[in-house]
Parts: structure tokens; C-alpha cells; sequence
């Protein structure tokens, strides 16, 4: 039950509820008479039965004049004999006219419903508190406001009996006081299935750039890998993101694993061809086609953004980021391996561009298999330990184990996708967030984007097996720095700087890669490509990540997927952009 939420009505109708349980249970306790009230705290069957009432309403000492007519009793799960009824009738009336007389500003008991009579009765008990030898009770005190917890018998008598208009999707940004560990609500399972995912597509991604610099690609083909993949990705994320909504994030999830998986098995046909023309236009379309599925890492931020309360978000976002990242360094050595193994070296010996060619086709056929691989064991763990994270369609599932049906007017149900995009459009703070977030992927991709084709001329580098060998080699190194940095520094630098100030403080980091590379000697030593890389791994994980934790928090679990997925578009604009500008700078050049 703990699946389901109570809205502000249904929250109020519990806490009311345990309130006077709990003082029925002090004034039982302290006039010993023995009470029993069962775990969701219904009151109903006690008024009747247990001598509260008579001992409330003689200790008010009010004389019993002609009782109110009380016919009701139908607002209670409980059939009262005459007697029962005629003495509840008589101690609710005495009740009240005493408690009447006490505060004259007190409406009489409410009995349009038996919530409604409880709250009322309330009332008139807290007034009654002023009466000598009542029994007392702090009604505000934080046992009742701030620890109060609907528990999973109180929901469901709430449901039984007020439908499902008392209930709201569970909203997790409402978390103000817990703070679980990075890996607990399942979050490990999520570390692990991006990690497996994200070395199969980084693989296969850094292998297509060398595979087809080895067929004669120029500076704008290679770029174009990049910009058509976020091309198209810029129109499926957010559909993909959106539909998350309402088929679940799990789905979603197993879905694009599946079509990468599908597609990078396409990939190894390329190898068949001989035409270097038909190799490369081949590649530049699939992996094209696979942008509709490049949602790995934001679907991984949906989902720790439906995992993680608040105080521990923009850390766990992060951590997508970086374990994201483990997954490039981990495919980074394997791309090592690929490339200068023993029948994959294309620069031992005296070797003919035959045979240099038949190792690069070696080395993409066994790359593919490998994330082929790699996908399937991703999928198989996701389906085995990732649990579903949207919040609502939860609910309705627990719904339905319970046949309690939604109706169409509830609150349970999505948000219209034009109201939610009027909200942002309304919404300064979205508006900046969302223009800045563009404009920060722009600038700090660029050099990213360029780096493959850069490194390669920079240093001479006339095989592009090797130089991949090399860049791969570079990138080991500083994104191994920048994630491990970035982990540990991630909690005290958000909590020190805030969430605004840490993303300002990143943009910089990422400008010194762009001011290196406009040296006015090329190449650069080694260990200061190393050194700048490194930055930009820290810039890139801190503010692509913190952004999306700041956006989360104007999002409820009804309309998270599609505010996601707008930013997402974003992403996709701002590395598209890159992409071009790297590429025409590079022909320019």
C-alpha cells in the first residue's frame, strides 16, 4: 500500500481520525476501562460500544434536557441496536450543547459524513479540554502534523469509504526529510543496467568514428555521425520520454535496449561491403537510425529523478552521470584492446592497405559482437531488477489489485500535454534554465565532438587505428579522473555552492579544453590534453546532471516524463549544433 498517497483531503480525514483515537485511547487509559481499536483507527463501531461518549458526556455535568433527533447512523460501518442508537443520540446532544456554551463560535456537529463527524467532534472535544479533570491532549503537536503517516489499513479504509477522491499520485519532490543512500530504492539496479548499456553504445560509438576514417571519411562524415544521430534523436527522446508517462520507465527502458541491440547487429553487415562509399553512407544511416533510441542517460535521470527525494537528487544525478561515464572508460579499454591486440594492430610490420583494411573490418566485426552481447545481458538485468519508477502508473496498478477503478476527472490521471507545455512557457525559471541548458551543450561539447578527427591531425597520426588506440588511451585517463572527482566531490560541492552556483562554477572548467586547443603551436603536450579533458569530464557530468535535477524539482510524477523530454530536445539541439559547427570549422580548416 505504501504505492499510494492521501491528498490534502484524505490526509486531513486520517489525521483527524488518529487524533481522537489516540485520545480516546489516553482517556480510556486514565478512567481504566478497557478499549480496543483496531489498526486503521475506525471509530465508528467504539462510539456505539465503548463507554467514551457516556463517560465524555458526564463529565461535562450538563443536565440532559430533550435529546436532538440523530437519524444518520447510516454514515457508519456499523448496525447499532436501539438502545445504542438512543444513547449515542443522548450523549452526542449533551455533548454538544455543553461544548457550545464553552465557545460559542463552534458550529454544531457535522454529520453529513462520517469523516465530516469526525473532524466536528473533534472540535467540540478541544473545547471540552477546558473543563476540570479532562482528559488533555496537544492536538498540534508534531505526532499529528509533521510524523503523522497514513498507515496502509487507514488508506484503505479511506478508500472504502470516500473512493478514490482522497488519494494523489505519490509525488516524491514532497520528501523533505529523508535521505537514503546513494544506492537504496533500488538505484544499484540503475547503476548497473547504465553501465552494461553505456559500454555497448560508447563502443560501438568511438569504433564507427575510426571505421569509416579507415574508408576515406572526411572531417564533415565523421562530424554527420554525430549530427544525424542527434538529429533524430531530437524528435524520438521526447517521445520516448513522454510515453514513459504512461507505459511505465521500464518498458521504455527494455525497449531501447532492445533496438540497440537490434541495430548494432545491423551494423556488422557493414563489413561485407567493398565499396568505401557504400561502407560509409551504410554506417552514417544506421547509426542515424539508432538516435531513435538515444535516451539511455536521460531515461536514467527520469528514473533517479522518481527515486531520489530531494536532499539526495542532484548527488544521485550525478552519479548516473558518472557511472554513465564508467561505462565510456571501461569501452574505451576494450576499444584499446580491439585496436592493438595481436590481429587487430594495423601498424606492426610492413603490412599491405589490404590487409590494414582486413584488421579494421576484424576489429569492427568483433567490436559489434561484443556489444551485441553486452545489450542482451543489459536487458536480461533490467528485466530481472530494475523495478518500474513511475510513480502513477504504480498507483494504478495498486488500484487495480484492490478493483478500485479511476475515474476520468481525477487527479490521478496524466496532465494534457499543452497545458503542460503552457505551464513551462509561463514559468520564467523554465524558460532560463531550459535556454541555458541548450547553450552550455553547445559550448562544452564542441570540442568533444571534434576531439576523434583533432587528435588524429594534431599529432601526425596517419592510421586511424592507431590514433584511435591513442585518443582512447587519453580518454581512460581523464574521464576516470573526472568521474572519480566528480563522485566524491559532488555532496559537499552541491551542499557548499548550491545547485545554481555548481553549474556556473562547472561552465568555466570546460572552457579551458576550448582555450588549449586555440593555441597558437600545436600540438599540445600530452599532459596538458590530459589535464583540460579532465575538466571537461567534470564540467560535462556536473551540468548536464545538475540542470536536470533543478528542472525535476518544477515537475509532479504526472507530467515528469514530458518536461523531461522537452529538455531533452534541448540536449539534442545544442549537441546537433555542435556537431555542425565542429564539422564546417574542421572542413574550414
Amino acid at each position: 500500500m505504501t504505492d499510494l498517497a492521501l491528498n490534502q483531503l484524505g490526509l486531513q480525514y486520517a489525521r483527524n481520525q488518529y487524533r481522537l483515537a489516540q485520545y480516546v485511547k489516553l482517556f480510556a487509559k486514565e478512567r481504566d476501562f478497557d478499549i480496543k481499536i483496531e489498526d486503521d483507527h475506525y471509530l465508528g463501531g467504539l462510539l456505539f460500544t465503548s463507554p467514551f461518549l457516556q463517560n465524555l458526556a458526564f463529565l461535562v455535568s450538563d443536565p440532559v434536557v430533550e435529546s436532538e433527533q440523530i437519524t444518520l447512523f447510516d454514515l457508519f460501518q456499523f448496525t447499532p441496536t436501539e438502545q445504542q442508537k438512543a444513547n449515542f443520540t443522548k450523549y452526542v446532544s449533551q455533548i454538544q450543547r455543553f461544548s457550545i456554551t464553552v465557545d460559542a463560535s463552534l458550529q454544531p456537529l457535522d454529520f453529513s459524513s462520517y469523516f465530516n463527524f469526525i473532524g466536528s467532534l473533534l472540535n467540540h472535544i478541544t473545547q471540552l479540554q477546558k473543563v476540570e479533570n479532562m482528559t488533555k491532549m496537544e492536538f498540534n503537536s508534531d505526532e499529528f502534523i509533521y510524523e503523522f503517516q497514513a498507515s496502509d489499513a487507514e488508506i484503505k479504509l479511506l478508500i472504502n469509504m470516500q473512493g478514490t477522491e482522497i488519494l494523489e499520485v505519490q509525488d516524491i519532490n514532497q520528501n523533505l526529510q529523508t535521505q537514503p543512500r546513494f544506492y537504496q530504492n533500488n538505484l544499484w539496479a540503475l547503476y548497473i543496467t547504465l553501465i552494461i548499456a553505456s559500454i555497448a553504445f560508447q563502443l560501438s560509438a568511438v569504433n564507427l568514428t575510426y571505421f569509416i576514417q579507415s574508408f576515406g571519411a572526411t572531417a564533415t562524415d565523421i562530424a554527420n555521425l554525430t549530427t544525424y544521430f542527434n538529429l533524430v534523436q531530437m524528435f524520438s527522446s521526447f517521445f520516448w520520454l513522454f510515453v514513459s508517462d504512461y507505459i511505465g520507465r521500464k518498458i521504455v527502458f527494455l525497449i531501447i535496449l532492445s533496438i540497440y541491440s537490434i541495430l548494432v547487429g545491423v551494423l556488422l553487415l557493414a563489413e561485407n561491403f567493398t565499396d568505401n562509399t557504400i561502407i560509409i553512407n551504410f554506417v552514417l544511416t544506421i547509426r542515424a537510425i539508432s538516435g531513435i533510441s538515444a535516451i539511455l542517460v536521460p531515461l536514467s535521470f527520469l528514473i533517479a529523478s522518481d527515486l531520489a527525494p530531494p536532499k539526495l537528487r542532484g548527488v544521485v544525478i550525478v552519479l548516473v552521470n558518472c557511472f554513465s561515464q564508467v561505462g565510456s572508460v571501461i569501452s574505451s579499454g576494450l576499444t584499446v584492446f580491439f585496436s592493438n591486440y595481436k590481429k587487430y594492430n594495423t601498424s606492426a610490420g610492413n603490412i599491405t592497405q589490404d590487409e590494414i583494411l582486413r584488421r579494421v573490418k576484424l576489429s569492427f566485426r568483433d567490436t559489434h559482437i561484443t556489444c551485441v552481447v553486452l545489450y542482451i545481458i543489459s536487458v536480461v538485468f533490467c528485466a530481472l531488477f530494475l523495478k518500474e519508477s513511475n510513480q502513477k502508473l504504480k498507483t494504478y496498478r495498486k488500484l487495480k489489485k484492490m478493483n478500485v477503478k479511476v475515474p476520468k476527472n481525477t487527479s490521478l490521471r496524466n496532465q494534457n500535454f499543452l497545458k503542460i507545455l503552457l505551464s513551462m512557457l509561463k514559468n520564467t525559471n523554465m524558460l532560463i534554465l531550459f535556454f541555458s541548458y541548450v547553450l552550455s551543450l553547445l559550448g562544452s561539447t564542441n570540442s568533444r565532438t571534434g576531439g576523434p578527427y583533432f587528435t588524429g591531425r594534431m599529432y601526425g597520426f596517419t592510421n586511424a587505428n592507431v590514433a584511435k588506440g591513442y585518443a582512447n588511451t587519453v580518454q581512460i585517463v581523464s574521464i576516470l579522473l573526472g568521474l572519480v572527482v566528480s563522485a566524491v566531490i559532488a555532496r559537499p560541492f552541491i551542499s557548499f555552492f548550491g545547485e545554481l552556483r555548481a553549474i556556473i562554477l562547472a561552465q568555466y572548467f570546460s572552457i579551458f579544453e576550448s582555450i588549449v586547443y586555440f593555441a597558437p603551436n600545436p600540438p599540445q603536450p600530452p599532459a596538458l590534453m590530459y589535464f583540460t579533458m579532465f575538466l571537461t569530464g567534470v564540467s560535462l557530468i556536473f551540468c548536464d546532471a545538475i540542470f536536470l535535477q533543478l528542472v525535476s524539482m518544477y515537475t509532479t510524477p504526472q507530467n515528469r516524463g514530458c518536461v523531461m523530454g522537452v529538455f531533452q530536445v534541448g540536449n539534442s539541439i545544442g549537441r546537433s549544433l555542435s556537431g555542425v559547427i565542429t564539422g564546417q570549422m574542421q572542413v574550414y580548416n
